[in-house]
């Protein structure tokens, strides 16, 4: 069945009329955010419980989440610098690096607390280095959050000290290469770079914009959605002997490769799915709106326009829902690992699990992003 609907999905989406869209805009990428923030807790989940319903699609989806994460933050860093570069760089550690630090500061010191009270952990000085220095983090899965900070600075560096603005992209893709390698060496798990594509393809597709738009306009789309929602399939199904064909043919030489590739696809396909649906705001269109009443049998019901309402009221408020858990997503991403482990002590893994973990998730994440708010304020870190 999932194999039918891979198959005919492109086919489907070309029926689609294109959408009036401004491709990243700072909504859409909301929305990203939202869908993706659910998609990180749903493969953290999974590690611990595979057995639920559905659940294991989202095995393999964590690399693939954090490469859209990257691409943002890479297209983000990029569209900024191009408008105002001296005044984006003025600013950048006050407000990028800095408004990234305090919150990971703060939530480590929440982790901390909350692990000595609940789990009776002990920690000194030296032991927490440790933690950071065997590439993991005292918040759950916080490696993201240790490896976006590096790439803040990397840059930053890029940008500041070399004027070229061509140059500067070359030394940001090749500095890229050099932590990747640098992860690798000292034995960093592969998580931590198997979807930093992510990042060179967000700067790059900024700076080609444009041009993909145009490419996208043409017959070419058509083409591309197809090779990319069925690879997408086959790769996930065929991982295994796709790795051994690359080793065969001498190519295979780090599996984080693979996975790079994998994750530069996915976000492709994103990208031209994005150009038929809008996340947004989908909107029936109005040739379904019957103006008149149409007799249906003794009853005379204005029914597809009534039910084209509500479903579009549905969706709407669908919608404002991922764009609110867009704006908390960062939050999101830094506290569920610590809500899992206490409801861990309390509940097993099934559905109320699942519920509350969302439910809880989503109240602290939004306290915690309104007391952020408040600090950013108070130490004019938005200005």
């Amino acid at each position: 069945m999932i194999k039918i609907i891979f198959l005919i999905l492109p086919f489907i989406i070309m029926f689609i009329p294109n959408r009036d869209y401004d491709l990243m805009s700072k909504e859409d990428t909301l929305v990203f955010k939202g869908i993706f923030s659910i998609i990180v807790i749903l493969h953290h989940v999974s590690q611990v419980e595979n057995n639920l319903p559905i659940i294991h699609y989202f095995a393999n989806f964590g690399m693939y989440a954090v490469s859209v994460f990257f691409f943002i933050s890479a297209y983000g860093m990029t569209k900024q610098v191009n408008l105002n570069r001296e005044k984006y760089l003025k600013g950048f550690f006050k407000k990028r690096f800095f408004k990234l630090l305090l919150p990971i500061f703060i939530v480590t010191i929440i982790y901390i607390v909350l692990n000595i009270l609940i789990f009776h952990k002990a920690y000194t000085i030296s032991s927490i280095i440790n933690v950071y220095k065997s590439g993991s983090s005292i918040i759950n899965n916080g490696w993201y959050l240790n490896s976006i900070l590096v790439i803040y600075l990397i840059f930053y560096f890029s940008f500041k000290f070399f004027k070229n603005i061509k140059i500067s992209y070359l030394i940001f893709s090749f500095l890229i290469f050099v932590y990747i390698f640098v992860l690798k060496r000292i034995g960093f798990g592969i998580w931590w770079y198997n979807s930093m594509i992510g990042m060179i393809f967000g700067m790059y597709f900024e700076i080609f914009e444009e041009k993909i738009k145009r490419v996208l306009s043409t017959h070419f789309y058509k083409i591309l959605l197809i090779i990319s929602i069925w690879s997408f399939y086959i790769a996930n199904n065929r991982e295994y002997n796709i790795i051994n064909m690359f080793s065969k043919m001498g190519i295979y030489s780090n599996y984080a490769i693979i996975q790079n590739i994998l994750c530069l696809n996915f976000i492709i396909m994103i990208l031209l799915i994005s150009k038929k649906i809008n996340f947004r705001e989908l909107v029936i269109h109005k040739s379904f709106y019957y103006k008149k009443t149409k007799s249906i049998g003794k009853y005379n019901v204005n029914f597809i326009a009534e039910s084209s309402k509500v479903y579009s009221k549905f969706v709407l408020i669908r919608n404002r829902v991922l764009s609110f858990l867009g704006k908390i997503s960062f939050e999101m991403y830094m506290i569920h690992g610590l809500v899992m482990r206490i409801l861990a002590l309390y509940l097993k893994v099934d559905i109320v699990y699942l519920l509350t973990l969302f439910g809880l998730t989503i109240i602290s994440s939004y306290l915690l992003n309104l007391l952020f708010k408040k600090l950013y304020i108070a130490l004019n870190l938005n200005k």
